[in-house]
């Protein structure tokens, strides 16, 4: 499936075999063919060979090749470029109260987790940003997810009962869980955490409480063995 997301681009479909008006046949029929069905990449490999007899495709090459497709894109990285700029700007403290101006929230969550992935920001710079942006008050959930995590690891206090206010009202785990996880490893906040986690902990899906408790779990181990 995977492999069939591929061709479909506009991009392989040119380079294949001759655009859309060839190719998009071509896939309502194989999903006609096999909706419903798991299929193997042979099966889809075999299919395409008997709808296009005559292209030569590398499908070894295709399905064995780690990382990124053999062909990419000429993507526009007009957005991207705005999120770098910024994350490199308030990477070196360097903040004014128009950063946001003209930025969509897809834009803003990029900028705080790519601050979070690189230990870019400082906490005094984190500080900043909220008193800017009051992005702790967000009502986007990507945002303060984000946001969440990236004032943690810099340990700044007050967002600990913003991050407790939001995973123990927000039941998804993909917030919940990197949030407890981050406080956890927090060692003068983890207990505040746990206590936190305890008394909502049926609020939650069972995978999700599940997941939480097993961070949770190998975190305390690993506090214990260092001492």
């Amino acid at each position: 499936l995977c492999l069939a997301r591929t061709v479909r681009k506009q991009w392989y479909q040119r380079r294949v075999r001759g655009g859309p008006g060839v190719m998009n046949p071509f896939l309502r029929s194989y999903i006609q063919e096999f909706a419903g069905k798991s299929i193997t990449s042979d099966q889809f490999t075999a299919y395409f060979r008997a709808h296009f007899p005559g292209v030569e495709v590398e499908w070894e090459r295709w399905l064995r090749t780690p990382g990124m497709p053999l062909v990419v894109p000429d993507f526009d990285q007009s957005l991207q470029k705005v999120v770098e700029e910024l994350v490199g700007r308030w990477g070196t403290g360097q903040t004014a109260a128009t950063d946001l101006d003209g930025l969509t929230p897809q834009q803003v969550k990029a900028v705080l987790t790519l601050l979070h992935e690189r230990d870019s920001a400082t906490l005094g710079t984190v500080a900043t940003l909220d008193k800017l942006f009051s992005f702790s008050a967000y009502k986007n959930c990507d945002i303060l997810a984000a946001w969440c995590r990236l004032a943690i690891k810099v340990r700044h206090k007050p967002i600990v009962p913003v991050a407790l206010d939001f995973v123990t009202r927000q039941g998804r785990m993909k917030y919940v869980r990197p949030i407890y996880r981050d406080l956890f490893a927090w060692p003068e906040q983890s207990a505040r955490a746990v206590n936190a986690f305890n008394e909502k902990k049926q609020f939650y899906m069972g995978i999700c409480r599940s997941m939480v408790t097993k961070d949770l779990q190998s975190i305390l181990v690993s506090q214990e063995r260092m001492g």
